[in-house]
């Protein structure tokens, strides 16, 4: 079974468009053995009233301190699956990234994966600019500590590793990350675009720009 785990606060539109997103993918992509779970970090929105629209989504409520690494840690205590699939509520995951990612027998080819983010920035809910994030050119794959909080894992590693460090409040990817390197397992981004991200403008431009 894959879980997709799915954190965030205060969403709104965003959250439908990436549990619409899910649901998609699901469907197209023929994948039956699935759970989706959606961990709120106390949203003051309507995020949680739009989860709980989706009868297959389990919703989950992050009562104490909460960063994303905590949201991460209790959608993996609450999944069942042996694959994890990490995405944030502005993510949209997009049809045909799955099956790839899994051999015959029904195991990931590789232990650890991430992708490409196609981000785009809204201000005052108008969309300004879109970017790709930034790949090598002419490979198809390469290996980075850094996630940016989209990754597919297998459950022993990550159980293995206790997951997220939530003593850090930013970058706790990274950190995952580098305890995974230090395992032998660098995280294997794909040099093809997972997710749309519906975002605004937090972030240097150059940090994604190829």
């Amino acid at each position: 079974m894959i879980s997709f785990i799915v954190i965030g606060r205060n969403e709104g539109w965003k959250l439908k468009a990436c549990l619409d997103a899910l649901s998609l993918v699901v469907y197209e992509d023929n994948i039956h053995d699935y759970e989706i779970i959606y961990v709120d970090s106390q949203s003051t929105d309507d995020s949680i009233s739009v989860a709980k629209q989706y009868p297959k989504v389990r919703v989950f409520l992050v009562t104490g301190d909460c960063n994303a690494g905590v949201g991460r840690n209790i959608g993996a205590k609450e999944a069942k699956g042996d694959v994890l699939c990490f995405l944030d509520g502005d993510m949209e995951l997009q049809c045909g990234i799955i099956p790839e990612l899994f051999n015959e027998n029904g195991k990931l080819k590789y232990p650890f994966y991430s992708g490409l983010h196609l981000n785009r920035v809204y201000h005052n809910g108008v969309m300004k600019e879109e970017y790709l994030q930034k790949s090598l050119s002419g490979v198809c794959e390469y290996l980075e500590i850094a996630t940016g909080g989209l990754m597919i894992i297998e459950r022993q590693w990550w159980d293995e590793l206790h997951g997220i460090d939530t003593r850090f409040r930013y970058n706790e990817d990274y950190d995952f990350g580098l305890r995974m390197t230090e395992r032998g397992v660098k995280p294997r981004r794909q040099c093809k675009l997972w997710v749309i991200r519906n975002t605004y403008a937090h972030e240097t431009r150059d940090t994604y720009v190829a």
